[in-house]
């Protein structure tokens, strides 16, 4: 499974969330990208903000899920304000939502045992999970 952001299709398309939002595909995902940020000679033993993308074509439900996530994550997360996005290809509204969890480490396992709560409150709420990723701050000038 592709899980390239242009390959997922319209969001209309999902019928099954747990199917769409699969962790196996998830877990092969993560493991692959902390590789690649180590073999790109990234410290493990830094801290890293993860930031996990989320949309939906029902902003009440975004919200509900926003508000369910903020309740299990608590002060540990950082939730940016919902963004209205248009799918040209698809000709479809949706919005979308990132939320950032701060990492004392680079631990795949601690990453992926988020995704997995992340991915239980997707499904109950419609929500697709549309991967993570990081930011690195360019300290040369």
């Amino acid at each position: 499974m592709s899980l390239d952001y242009e390959d997922r299709g319209p969001l209309s398309a999902i019928k099954d969330y747990a199917e769409f939002n699969d962790l196996d595909a998830f877990y092969s995902m993560t493991d692959h990208i902390v590789g690649e940020i180590l073999a790109d000679g990234n410290p493990e033993d830094q801290e890293y903000d993860i930031i996990h993308y989320f949309s939906s074509l029902n902003f009440a439900n975004l919200e509900k899920f926003v508000v369910e996530v903020n309740n299990a994550f608590g002060n540990e997360i950082y939730i940016e304000d919902p963004d209205e996005c248009f799918d040209e290809e698809h000709n479809e509204t949706f919005f979308s939502v990132s939320i950032i969890i701060t990492h004392p480490k680079l631990d795949g396992q601690a990453i992926f045992d988020e995704i997995t709560k992340l991915v239980s409150l997707c499904n109950e709420y419609k929500i697709a999970y549309d991967g993570w990723g990081t930011q690195f701050d360019d300290d040369e000038e």
